[in-house]
């Protein structure tokens, strides 16, 4: 956490986690994936323990800032939160990631962090929300702030590696056409590094401004299933192959293209596809 001296802005990485004495059900639930999508993994985890990841620029002093965290983010009955030295009386004896791992049942143990965020343009509607919800703390309209989300995922077992950890993220942790994951090993938990200035800059997604207020038209037809594909991950649509190939089939039924005659439309336009595309996305499910 630091704050930029030319406008008072202030970078800080949040990590809220279930309290040790109490039971992560988000976590379980993600071991029982695991467990159906592969047995053999499953059996190398031997605890596991996630953690909501929140990435914030807000223009506000650290006085203010500290008690807007406190009454967006933590509760304190049933959290500990980790913001690296911005409030280290939010946990532990130390403040740090490593007073939860020293929970673990298990101990010497061998622990591993797999973290996921959202890819730059992909809507991300937690971080929206508490955009918004400091806004009502801090009592003021802060247009210039950004906030994003994410989770962070402990586990620990000494027959994991980067290979297991790897699948573990493909297959069951992460979406990748709109998240992108990173295996971070014990000694990345116990150090503060991530929650650094320059650090949370970098993991801060950027979205490009738009140049036009205008919806641009489209053109679906004609295009091969490869190159649906590639217009999907072009325009951050996070749309599967065969969603694409549905979405054209439907703007082609000779029916659809009546209707949309007349009413004086043609082919689909980015803005109904953007829409349709965070409709079918399973970040918004």
């Amino acid at each position: 956490m630091k704050i930029d001296p030319k406008g008072d802005f202030v970078f800080a990485r949040i990590e809220v986690a279930v309290r040790p004495d109490l039971i992560d059900s988000t976590a379980q639930s993600f071991l029982r994936r695991i467990e159906l999508a592969n047995p053999q993994i499953r059996r190398k985890v031997r605890w596991a323990r996630l953690l909501d990841t929140f990435w914030i620029d807000i223009p506000a002093a650290r006085e203010d800032l500290i008690p807007a965290i406190t009454s967006v983010c933590w509760d304190k009955v049933t959290q500990w939160v980790f913001t690296g030295n911005l409030m280290p009386s939010a946990a532990g004896k130390t403040g740090g990631l490593q007073d939860l791992m020293e929970t673990a049942p298990n101990r010497p143990g061998k622990f591993w962090g797999i973290e996921r965020r959202f890819r730059p343009g992909v809507t991300d509607n937690v971080g929206r929300t508490l955009q918004e919800a400091f806004e009502i703390v801090l009592g003021k309209k802060l247009p210039l702030s950004r906030a994003s989300s994410g989770a962070l995922l402990v586990l620990e077992g000494p027959e994991l590696d980067e290979e297991s950890l790897a699948t573990i993220a493909r297959e069951v942790f992460c979406n990748e056409l709109i998240e992108t994951w990173t295996l971070v090993p014990e000694e990345g938990l116990k150090k503060n590094d991530r929650f650094h200035q320059e650090r949370i800059k970098y993991d801060l997604p950027r979205v490009p401004a738009r140049t036009s207020d205008l919806a641009s038209i489209v053109r679906l037809t004609g295009l091969s299933d490869s190159e649906l594909t590639e217009l999907s991950k072009k325009r951050l649509w996070a749309l599967t192959q065969e969603e694409m190939i549905a979405v054209r089939e439907y703007f082609s039924r000779p029916e659809e293209l009546e209707r949309r005659q007349a009413l004086g439309l043609s082919e689909p336009t980015d803005v109904e596809l953007e829409v349709i595309a965070q409709t079918w996305s399973e970040h918004c499910k």
